[in-house]
């Protein structure tokens, strides 16, 4: 990769975290609401509801109700662990003979969650800004790779880290 295709590929990286801050805060938001919402609209709530037990503490660990210091985080602030997260620009999957890995069709990135390291695939960062998209022309009617971004790809990919997802 030239120092050109490098630097948009950081930038892409950047602005896919940002795009997972929002899709956490919107979740939380959601998933924290009484009525009926986006989240019990695509999630089967007749079995129990596990909101309280599943979804919110994730979106918490992503986005914590209060700042390190102690302060209220009215910013909705990701969590300062994100500052130890990589995010490597090398396939370290291939160069290891490992799975999954950027030569796998479909595969957009990867994390190794005890490291939390994660490798974008170039594919990963070609995804269509979805804000660009039209709801009425472009969308489905349903959840689909139509409204995929880096934002969901990220949001993804740090699950996984022990220190945000089922682990934690």
């Amino acid at each position: 990769m030239n120092d050109e295709a490098q630097a948009a590929a950081v930038e892409t990286i950047h602005m896919a975290f940002d795009g997972m801050r929002r899709i956490a805060l919107a979740g939380l938001s959601d998933a924290s609401g009484t009525e009926e919402t986006i989240f019990g609209r695509f999630f089967d709530l007749s079995e129990g509801d596990d909101r309280n037990e599943e979804v919110i503490p994730v979106f918490r660990n992503i986005i914590p109700s209060e700042n390190a210091d102690g302060s209220s985080n009215g910013n909705g602030d990701v969590n300062a662990i994100f500052t130890e997260f990589i995010i490597d620009n090398k396939d370290f999957n291939e160069a290891a003979g490992r799975e999954p890995n950027c030569r796998m069709p479909g595969v957009q990135a990867y994390t190794e969650p005890g490291q939390s390291r994660t490798h974008f695939c170039l594919i990963g960062l070609e995804i269509v800004d979805a804000s660009a998209l039209s709801c009425e022309s472009d969308l489905d009617d349903f959840p689909s790779d139509k409204m995929d971004n880096t934002g969901r790809v990220a949001l993804h990919e740090v699950v996984h880290y022990n220190q945000i997802g089922k682990a934690a």
